[in-house]
């Protein structure tokens, strides 16, 4: 009996030491993870700042670019209602200076994509903050990734094609020893041409300025819902940064 007893003992020695090393070393796992996500939090806070600076770069909102592309409607539709005649639009066209780009957004995902290959990702414990990494990462980001592609080549398209009057401040580079180093010269002797005139009073015009206007509105509607959604991430990053 006694004999038993002891065997018992000693297992249950055995039992609680394995036990408390696993847990021990859980613990320790647990430590490292959240020292880990400490870290990180850091780093995805100053990606996302760093995102949100870009972002508001490229808002075409009161700019007087996007205030240039209005006009430019409102010329063109008044030309064709016989509002204004070609030399009337000539001169107000010249007093437009640019028109959108299109620029596009891109968004540093390093410090997500290393959290998600570490396997940090699937270990946290604030589900709510992995739904916003994983919409904001994974589903927004690639609807902006697309829609990059797309409104380049729209733009590229419309610059070089439909419209192709934007190089005004690069003329100082292109011509010495002429006039139409100024830019005001040479929008003149563009606007001069008989091809300037045929692209701006064709009706395809029309059509291809609504285009690539519309796409200009769609790809800032996104950038707004991108920014949104960074503002909102920041907000429950800071917050777990105060907590730990």
């Amino acid at each position: 009996m006694d004999k038993i007893k002891k065997y018992f003992i000693e297992f249950l020695m055995i039992f609680l030491g394995i036990t408390l090393g696993f847990f021990a070393e859980n613990m320790r796992e647990d430590y490292k993870i959240k020292k880990s996500m400490i870290q990180n939090y850091k780093a995805l806070i100053d990606d996302l700042r760093a995102d949100s600076i870009t972002i508001n770069r490229y808002n075409i909102e009161g700019t007087k670019a996007y205030a240039d592309l209005v006009k430019l409607h409102t010329l063109i539709y008044d030309f064709h209602s016989k509002k204004i005649s070609w030399d009337s639009l000539k001169i107000k066209m010249m007093e437009i200076d640019r028109l959108p780009s299109y620029g596009t957004v891109f968004i540093n995902n390093s410090t997500f994509k290393a959290i998600q290959s570490s396997g940090l990702l699937s270990g946290l414990d604030d589900k709510q903050l992995t739904r916003k990494l994983s919409y904001y990462y994974e589903v927004i980001l690639k609807r902006v990734e697309d829609n990059n592609k797309i409104f380049d080549q729209i733009g590229i398209e419309f610059y070089n094609k439909q419209f192709p009057f934007v190089p005004y401040n690069f003329t100082n580079r292109l011509f010495e020893n002429s006039d139409l180093k100024k830019p005001d010269n040479y929008k003149e002797f563009l606007f001069g041409l008989q091809a300037s005139k045929k692209i701006i009073c064709s009706e395809e015009f029309i059509f291809d300025l609504d285009a690539f206007s519309g796409k200009v509105l769609h790809y800032n509607s996104i950038k707004e819902t991108l920014y949104k959604e960074n503002q909102s991430l920041l907000k429950t990053l800071y917050k777990i940064q105060q907590q730990n």
